[in-house]
């Protein structure tokens, strides 16, 4: 049965990154974008003028959980990554590993005025992502094996080391 590793962490805080590394690095190792778990954007919320994906009621869990039962006797290693990482309790439970990847706010501002996805996002709204993170990172407050803002190749190092061990 494979070992579940979650990463979360607010928007451009690594998460993608780091988790196509480690499933570059370990052996047997898939990664689940939570990104394509949404649910059709008719089914999510709006705020003001814009789809509000900032809640976990935006993603599909049934699907992932479904697609996690399926692939979890054929990897060692499955990796969830997205910016709910650590909300579901089922996955939680089934964890082995949770990282959260932490943005102080001025860089994660610094990083989302950068992003072109969606165009020019306005001030508000960059404000309303912020929030929704400080309301959905963690909401159980659960332990956490690395919490890391700006990781270095030496936290990667050891990250890695304890995953392999």
């Amino acid at each position: 049965m494979a070992k579940l590793i979650l990463i979360a962490g607010i928007s451009r805080s690594g998460k993608t990154t780091l988790a196509k590394q480690l499933a570059h690095d370990l052996p047997e190792a898939i990664v689940l974008h939570q990104d394509k778990y949404v649910l059709d954007e008719s089914l999510i919320p709006m705020i003001r003028d814009r789809t509000d994906w900032e809640s976990p009621e935006s993603v599909d869990w049934t699907r992932l959980h479904n697609d996690y039962n399926r692939l979890k006797n054929e990897y060692a290693f499955i990796i969830i990554e997205g910016i709910f990482g650590l909300t579901d309790p089922r996955l939680l439970d089934a964890s082995n590993f949770k990282i959260l990847l932490d943005l102080d706010r001025g860089e994660y501002i610094r990083r989302r005025k950068l992003e072109r996805r969606w165009g020019n996002e306005p001030k508000w709204f960059i404000d309303h992502v912020w929030e929704s993170h400080e309301v959905f990172h963690n909401p159980s407050n659960t332990h956490l094996d690395w919490e890391l803002s700006n990781p270095s190749s030496a936290d990667y190092s050891e990250i890695l080391n304890q995953l392999k061990s």
